[in-house]
């Protein structure tokens, strides 16, 4: 199967395992589309993580799903679709508006449902499948991630009672096995039982195939569907294919890798580990003093992804592998001690401690350069159209200093100028008005945030009261004078806002 818009393949007997291995590796962003007499599986990819699947089978739809998995009764399960018909919306949120479900448990339910389709590919014995690199829009799907490796190896184990196709395919018990010295997958993300790890340990030692039930406590059946896994997801090598293994993975034709921006760019790396020793450990989370054990969670869930080592195979990062390990490491210390309530309130007394020494001894506030130096790139940035990064630089600034105004402000107006998370923009400007009510600055951005979220009137009452505090404010004054005001603005920030 080839990575390309019109190009259509077919799977057969366990090659859908190769064919979610390759598109993992090539970093793929895209549909890939399975399909056999009417029936059609979806599989959605962003940077080779798999994200979501849609399936037209009616026991692989949501409802079901949860319904199968004992999450929800069949009474709700009939309720829900009855209103399912009746209002046109989505089985999930309407199951959780009628409190059958939490969000959580429908986040579990996604889970399931996307696995299960997954899965279910394993059993198919032939189909025809296409790759398009284009995703629906954000909207229309619930992302989530998840690895495609475990799902190798539990998809493979479905099939490990059919010997004779297996070994047709893989005969381990012919073949020298070794190793791999640089996996690209660590075993600990494949999430393998004890007996896989003994097998795994007895690789290359044992004197015959049939002596692996004695030292795994293994069958041969399962272990030679567990070391096939392992081989297409390349931790495990052979010196010699079995017959038929020309087949066992379809090859995709190279397409550019899709960028992952969700990784830090080397910049940000390097300013982040220069900057370790001043950070005390809220602001390495990224958090005001005093911060609660559910924002510590949040916000460490989205560091660790973000600066996790295993995410940054890519070549272009070789020099920057051991700051990227130090940010984590700092990372994970960071949690484990704000997420004990014993150790965070230790840690606490020592920084009211130290932050009172250092008053009392008349020194400057430690981080008052670094976030001197943050809001200055900031302002860069976002003069060079660069809103996005400037954002970056403005959130640490804040971090290292929540009580300047001015670094409120302008993170504010540089999530505006992004079009996106303008109820954080919002905050952050009503923020620093709250810190300075006397800066017409700050009324001039929380303006613009209304103006760009179509809050006509709100937007009109923010640039008045800044050319109130100074009447010469030229910006607020064309911001007045250009600013449309239908009546009876009703749009969908009105919505958002629910103001």
């Amino acid at each position: 199967m080839n990575s390309g818009s019109e190009v259509s393949g077919r799977i057969g007997f366990l090659t859908f395992a190769g064919t979610l291995k390759e598109l993992f590796q090539r970093r793929a962003t895209g549909e890939l589309t399975v399909s056999l007499d009417g029936t059609i599986k979806k599989i959605f990819f962003k940077n080779g993580i798999i994200i979501y699947a849609s399936s037209n089978l009616e026991q692989d739809r949501l409802g079901d799903v949860l319904l199968q998995n004992g999450i929800i009764s069949k009474a709700q399960y009939d309720d829900s679709g009855r209103q399912v018909v009746a209002t046109g919306k989505k089985q999930g949120t309407l199951l959780v508006q009628m409190e059958a479900i939490s969000p959580k448990d429908l986040f579990r339910g996604l889970n399931l449902q996307i696995r299960s389709i997954v899965l279910s590919l394993f059993d198919w014995e032939e189909g025809a499948c296409s790759f398009s690199d284009e995703l629906p829009p954000q909207e229309e799907i619930v992302t989530l991630r998840i690895q495609p490796a475990p799902l190798v190896v539990e998809g493979v184990l479905r099939r490990s009672s059919e010997t004779e196709k297996l070994r047709a395919l893989w005969d381990p018990g012919s073949l020298d096995l070794k190793l791999q010295p640089d996996p690209p997958w660590l075993l600990e993300d494949l999430r393998l039982p004890v007996e896989a790890k003994k097998l795994l340990d007895s690789v290359g030692k044992w004197e015959s195939w049939g002596k692996i039930p004695s030292l795994t406590g293994m069958s041969e059946e399962k272990a030679g569907a567990f070391l096939y896994a392992l081989s297409v997801l390349e931790l495990v090598s052979a010196s010699a294919q079995a017959p038929g293994r020309e087949e066992a993975a379809p090859a995709a034709a190279e397409s550019p890798a899709a960028e992952d921006t969700s990784l830090a760019p080397p910049e940000k790396i390097e300013e982040l580990s220069a900057g370790l020793a001043s950070l005390n450990l809220y602001q390495m989370l990224r958090l005001e003093p005093g911060a609660g054990l559910d924002a510590v969670k949040e916000s460490y869930l989205t560091l660790a992804r973000e600066f996790h080592p295993d995410r940054y195979f890519d070549d272009r990062y070789d020099p920057y592998r051991g700051k990227i390990t130090s940010i984590f490491m700092r990372i994970n210390e960071a949690y484990n001690v704000l997420s004990d309530a014993e150790k965070k309130a230790e840690y606490d007394r020592r920084e009211t401690r130290l932050e009172t020494s250092h008053r009392e001894a008349g020194e400057p506030d430690r981080d008052s350069r670094i976030a001197k130096e943050q809001f200055r790139k900031g302002m860069e940035t976002l003069k060079a159209g660069d809103p996005w990064t400037a954002v970056e630089s403005f959130r640490w600034a804040v971090q290292l200093n929540p009580r300047n105004p001015l670094y409120h402000s302008w993170l504010g107006a540089a999530l505006t100028s992004t079009r996106k998370r303008l109820h954080e923009a919002e905050e952050h400007c009503k923020t620093a008005i709250a810190l300075d009510y006397s800066n017409p600055l700050f009324y001039l951005h929380l303006g613009q945030v209304y103006k760009t979220g179509k809050l006509t009137q709100k937007a009109r009452k923010q640039f008045e009261t800044a050319l109130k505090l100074n009447p010469g404010f030229l910006q607020a004054g064309e911001e007045l004078k250009n600013l449309d005001s239908p009546p009876g603005d009703k749009g969908i920030m009105n919505r958002i806002f629910r103001k």
